[in-house]
Formats: structure tokens, sequence, C-alpha cells
């Protein structure tokens, strides 16, 4: 089979599988509030953001972000949507690093604790 044939095959999985759909679901309740919809993105950006600095990730600014979007963390949609995120996000990590391990790419250099 070739590649790319291959790659479309594991991607209609992907579209099939419960995390897919769940995901979608939830994306498109979230959208319906618009509001929220920006506030749960700039969460998401935000949160992002600290976990890829330099910075130790402090326990005084992760109080500090929860605590800017108490309202998206006691929304009940957005929540929802970030549990379904969360869990299409494992599945596609799972995938990606069952292929590397399946074609042997070292990838063990970018573990800080080497």
């Amino acid at each position: 089979m070739e590649i790319r044939q291959a790659l479309n095959n594991l991607i209609e999985a992907i579209k099939l599988s419960e995390e897919f759909e769940q995901y979608h679901i939830e994306l498109a309740r979230l959208k319906t509030d618009n509001q929220l919809y920006k506030r749960v993105c700039e969460y998401r950006r935000r949160c992002i953001a600290l976990h890829v600095s330099n910075s130790n990730n402090s326990f005084e600014e992760v109080t500090a972000i929860r605590s800017e979007f108490e309202d998206v963390l006691k929304s009940k949609n957005a929540m929802s949507f970030m549990v379904a995120e969360q869990k299409l996000l494992k599945l596609t990590k799972d995938i990606n690093g069952g292929i590397l391990e399946a074609v042997g790419l070292e990838v063990d250099f970018l573990q800080e604790d080497n």
C-alpha cells in the first residue's frame, strides 16, 4: 500500500473515533457562546505559552492564570470541550509515539533528563 493511502486510511480511522466525534460535538457547543469560546481560546493560549516558556511554571504563575480564568474553569461547556480536546490530543500523541517507535526514530535527545 502506498504511504499516502495508508495516511488517508489512518486519518479516516481517526475521524471515525469516539474522541474525534466528541471533540467536534463539544467544539460546536462551545462556539454557540462566542464570548466563552474566545475566553477558552485565550486560556489555552496562555497555558501553552506558560508550558513552553523557559520559566519553571511557578506555582504563582499557574495560580494567577487559573484565577484570571476562573469563569472558564467553572463553565460546564468549556470544561467538557477541554476534556474532549485532551482525549483527542492523547489519541494523536499515542499514534505519533507508535509511529516513531515502529520506525525506530531516535527522539530520546528531546528529553531534558538525558
